[in-house]
C-alpha cells in the first residue's frame, strides 16, 4: 500500500547504498490502473503504473519516463534510468546568477555557443522531468540543436519579481515570433531558470 503523503526510501545497487533522497507516493488512479510516483528531492523521477483489475492486479503495465511511456525497461534503460536519477540528486555545478535577468542572458549566451554542459547549469535542479537531460546532459542531440536554434536569436524583454513569492520571477523572452515568459527562481544568493 502506497501512502498518499509519500515515504522516503533509498536505491541498493548490489548491497550498497547507490540513491537516496527518492520519495514514492500514490498519484492518480484511471482506467484500472493506479500511478505510483518515484521522485527525487530535486524533483527529477519516473510514474510507476499498476494495474488495480482483480486479474492483474500488482502488475508494473508501463513507466514514464521523461514524458515517454514505455511498457517495459531494457536491462540498459534501467541502468540509465538509475545514472539519469541519481545525477539529480546533485546540484548543479554552475555558478547561478545574481538576478533574474542574468539568468536568461546566460541561458541565451550558453543556447548561442551550443554548450549543453553551460545550457544546464542555467536551469534549476527543480525544473520539471523535460529539462532533466539539459541538467544532466543527456538530452538528445536533436531536441538540443533546436532550443539552442530557438534561444540563439532570443531578445529579453523585462523581468518581473512575483510579490507573493520573491524567490520566483517571470523574464519576458521574444523568440522571433514567438513570445516567452520564463520562471526564473532564487536557489540561495543565485537564480536559475526553472520552466517557460
Amino acid at each position: 500500500m502506497i501512502p498518499d503523503e509519500g515515504i522516503s526510501f533509498a536505491v541498493l545497487v548490489g548491497g550498497k547504498r547507490a540513491i537516496k533522497g527518492f520519495t514514492l507516493k500514490r498519484g492518480e488512479r484511471k482506467d484500472g490502473l493506479q500511478q505510483v510516483l518515484c521522485q527525487t528531492a530535486k524533483g527529477g523521477g519516473v510514474e510507476i503504473w499498476v494495474s488495480t483489475a482483480d486479474a492483474t492486479k500488482g502488475q508494473v503495465v508501463k513507466f514514464v519516463v521523461g514524458g515517454r511511456a514505455k511498457n517495459r525497461l531494457s536491462k540498459a534503460a534501467g541502468k540509465a534510468l538509475l545514472g539519469s536519477l541519481a545525477s539529480k540528486t546533485k546540484r548543479n555545478t554552475g555558478p547561478g546568477f545574481p538576478t533574474p535577468k542574468a539568468a536568461v542572458v546566460g541561458l541565451i549566451a550558453a543556447c548561442k555557443a551550443s554548450d549543453l554542459k553551460r545550457v544546464g547549469a542555467c536551469f534549476s535542479t527543480q525544473a520539471p522531468g523535460e529539462f532533466q537531460g539539459l541538467i544532466d546532459g543527456t538530452c538528445d542531440p536533436d531536441k538540443f540543436k533546436k532550443l539552442c536554434k530557438l534561444f540563439s536569436a532570443g531578445r529579453i524583454g523585462a523581468a518581473v519579481v512575483d510579490p507573493d513569492r520573491p524567490n520566483r520571477a517571470k523574464v519576458g523572452v521574444a523568440l522571433g515570433v514567438r513570445q516567452e515568459s520564463l520562471t526564473v527562481i532564487r536557489e540561495g544568493d543565485t537564480w536559475r531558470v526553472l520552466d517557460f
